[in-house]
């Protein structure tokens, strides 16, 4: 893969996070609906005609958390290969993309935590994509 395919991948595990996390917020904020008493129901029976607002919920709950796990494996999948990508790298080298790509951290933190200056630590990155990458000729 060359180097622009290689920072979108990487880029792209941050991105499945956040849907991820988006996800659980829905079902987190669909079972607290479900769970909490009103939202319309008198208690008393009904005729054919009434929409099941409980049987909708429960649909919309399973498949959202279809969607959350579909979504959790792909991350972990996405993180391993990662991290296998990364492992040949010396262990600062490791550190600054796993910061960078699976932490998503800023550079100027980055930068902080290996006690470099931000300019040498994008430096540096710019030379692992390199030698990660297939453009390296």
């Amino acid at each position: 893969m060359n180097r622009a395919e290689l920072k979108q991948f990487l880029q792209s595990y941050r991105t499945v996070c956040d849907e991820n996390k988006q996800l659980a917020e829905q079902l987190a904020r669909l079972r607290v609906r479900l769970e909490s008493p009103g939202g319309g129901s008198d208690g008393m029976p009904h005729g054919s005609g009434v929409h099941d607002r409980v049987g909708d919920g429960i649909g919309r709950l399973d498949a959202l958390q279809a969607r959350y796990r579909t979504k959790a494996a792909e991350a972990n999948r996405m993180k391993a290969q990662i991290c296998q990508l990364i492992a040949p790298l010396s262990q600062m080298e490791q550190r600054l993309m796993y910061d960078r790509y699976i932490h998503g951290l800023q550079w100027a933190y980055i930068s902080k935590r290996l006690h470099y200056s931000e300019r040498h630590i994008k430096r540096l990155h710019g030379n692992i994509l390199h030698k990660l990458s297939d453009d390296e000729a």
